[in-house]
């Protein structure tokens, strides 16, 4: 699943397949990296409601990563 990531300073996109998530960062769009979402269901819920509220996507991917909601692949 790709999300439209739109009007986000931080986050250029994001996508997600099973447990993993695929993000790149604005500061170098053509790098990706690749998240395991402990919860995935609870992460897509939340990253598409985040996204359509026009609430900050990268506050919340950064919070994610902090709480280890989103544990970064090695």
């Amino acid at each position: 699943m790709n999300f439209n990531v739109t009007g986000s300073s931080a986050i250029a996109s994001a996508s997600m397949e099973g447990d993993q998530v695929t993000i790149a960062f604005t500061s170098n769009p053509e790098k990706e990296y690749t998240y395991r979402a402990v919860d995935q269901d609870a992460f897509k819920s939340s990253f598409v409601n985040v996204n359509a509220n026009g609430e900050s996507v990268g506050k919340f991917v950064t919070a994610a990563i902090k709480s280890e909601a989103l544990v970064q692949n090695v």
